[in-house]
């Protein structure tokens, strides 16, 4: 059932486009329009534990904010953050969590 509500996520721009919004400013506590280190790391700590897989290391956040900002700003911008997003709905969907 939960893969079911994943696939119609992925497969609807609209309704992807609404939850990738919210999330983000979820996300970006400070409001500053981007993310930081330390709001992905927050974010990835408390999606660890959610899915019950050991806490990423600070070096790991350092190389996933490296991975995830695509223009090298030093920071999350809203595309790009689209792009972790519907990697992460993928791997859910797909381990069926």
């Amino acid at each position: 059932m939960k893969s079911e509500s994943i696939y119609k996520i992925l497969n609807n721009n609209r309704k992807f486009e609404i939850i990738a919004r919210s999330s983000f400013n979820f996300v970006d506590e400070d409001k500053s329009g981007f993310i930081e280190y330390k709001e992905l790391k927050r974010l990835l700590t408390q999606l660890s534990k959610d899915l019950k897989i050991e806490c990423p290391s600070d070096n790991e956040v350092k190389e996933i904010l490296e991975q995830l900002d695509i223009d090298k700003s030093g920071n999350i911008e809203y595309k790009e953050f689209t792009v972790f997003l519907k990697d992460l709905l993928v791997f859910l969907l797909e381990a069926d969590y």
